[in-house]
């Protein structure tokens, strides 16, 4: 019996919480859709987007589906247990750049473009050289070891792309045309996942990734109106740099709120049990399973 009260309270303090402190969740209008499986069919090439709600679950024991609310056939499941990094694309470069960022973010900008880096969208598989050089420019990111799927860079659009084209890659590059840092952004439903974003050590401190972020947020915003742009997990506290980084740059901790109906749940459920992620999830997923 405690431990069925137990757990009505949890659920009635999480109702509670949605509705009534909603500033450290995402709302009804932001929540995270579930894909749609086209004609019901379940294998990998339809259900290939679960991968990110998947993801989460699997690879932090810390992250917990719980239930909120149905309303009409919509189900809304709050992903518990810690915020992740948030940005609204609805800005253009001069927007960002005036109302996302303080005062030392556009001064290392500014640092970027004036010892001549430039940005622009590249396609991943043409510059496997250079990204393989940024990704063993440092032993340890974030204080972790870089993963073999990190360290021995594979043509990653050739084996992803068919499965979800919307994947959209930019790119730093120094004064002699070197791709010295790069980002890359995956679209499921009304979300980007930011799956990769690393830059050669020898010019962190020259502001790319500063000025790389901003351009790549100021592209997605004017080809996608009003998606959500999520940066990986977040402290609240911002006590660790990557943390504080993702807050300079104008990202906001939020718990996020899955949404979709019982179908969709189900085949979550089903994608979890058949498929096990690991390391660059998205292109072990198909390198393990592709049919």
């Amino acid at each position: 019996m405690k431990k069925i009260a137990s757990a009505i309270v949890n659920i009635i303090q999480r109702k509670i919480r949605y509705f009534l402190h909603p500033k450290d969740i995402l709302q009804t209008s932001q929540t995270l859709l579930l894909p749609n499986t086209p004609n019901g069919i379940i294998n990998l090439k339809s259900t290939y987007k679960f991968y990110y709600f998947a993801e989460n679950l699997q690879y932090y024991p810390f992250l917990h589906l719980h239930k909120l609310f149905f309303c009409g056939n919509t189900k809304y499941k709050l992903l518990d247990g810690y915020s992740f990094a948030t940005l609204p694309l609805i800005y253009s470069y001069d927007d960002y750049f005036v109302k996302c960022l303080k005062s030392a973010e556009r001064a290392l900008i500014r640092k970027a473009i004036k010892n001549g880096f430039t940005v622009r969208q590249i396609k991943y598989d043409e510059h496997l050289v250079d990204v393989q050089e940024i990704n063993n420019s440092k032993a340890q990111r974030g204080g972790r070891d870089m993963i073999d799927d990190y360290k021995c860079v594979a043509a990653r659009d050739k084996i992803v792309l068919p499965y979800n084209p919307d994947i959209y890659t930019f790119g730093c590059f120094n004064n002699d045309g070197k791709l010295v840092a790069y980002y890359m952004f995956e679209l499921f439903t009304n979300f980007f996942h930011t799956v990769k974003g690393i830059g050669h050590s020898d010019y962190l401190n020259m502001g790319i990734m500063n000025y790389l972020f901003a351009f790549s947020v100021s592209e997605l915003s004017s080809m996608f109106k009003d998606k959500i742009l999520l940066y990986g997990l977040m402290n609240d506290d911002r006590k660790d740099g990557l943390s504080r980084f993702k807050a300079n740059v104008g990202c906001t901790p939020k718990k996020l709120v899955y949404s979709g109906s019982l179908s969709q749940f189900k085949t979550l459920s089903i994608f979890m049990k058949k498929y096990k992620l690991h390391d660059d999830t998205a292109l072990n997923l198909i390198r393990d399973y592709g049919e």
